[in-house]
């Protein structure tokens, strides 16, 4: 003799389909949201290593024009050096000279943005230019911007102080 059906425990295996559904569709909210997060983290990491890159570029150009150098075999006592900007080929030149046309372009130094980059500056125009053995430089400031609306400014003073934000 069994026992009666009243005292058989029924076990249930597995899930229904709905709790299936409800389990999958959480995942695929979790991870659609790592990924947005992880994009955006990825492009304000580029833009800030581009920041870092103007910065550095000002820098390594005001350097160059405080310590005289003259490169190349026709230069004699130094000469100024600056950055110019050229945002539709996605770079930054060094260079070496009064200004950018009438440079020496056997002395640039070319560096390009490794995002897309969008620059715009004041009306003085794209290049910033620092005066041998001085530094100085007209005030001016660069604004880098891209496209997910990340925004930087890095200003030169007259006296080649360049700070950022």
């Amino acid at each position: 003799m069994g026992l009666p059906k009243a005292c058989v425990k029924q076990l249930n295996h597995g899930f229904t389909v709905a709790e299936a559904i409800v389990v999958m569709g959480l995942l695929a909210l979790a991870g659609s949201w790592g990924l947005f997060s992880g994009t955006e983290t990825y492009r304000g990491n580029l833009f800030g290593r581009d920041c870092d890159m103007v910065i550095a570029s000002l820098q390594r150009a005001r350097n160059l024009a405080v310590d005289n150098v003259c490169l190349g075999s026709e230069c004699i006592n130094g000469k100024p050096h600056g950055v110019h900007f050229d945002p539709t080929e996605n770079k930054i030149v060094i260079f070496q000279g009064d200004d950018y046309a009438g440079r020496d372009q056997l002395a640039d130094e070319i560096i390009e943005f490794e995002s897309k980059t969008v620059y715009v500056d004041d009306p003085i125009g794209p290049d910033v230019i620092f005066d041998r053995l001085s530094g100085d430089s007209i005030f001016q400031s660069v604004i880098l911007k891209n496209g997910f609306g990340q925004v930087a400014t890095i200003m030169v003073n007259n006296v080649g102080r360049i700070d950022w934000q």
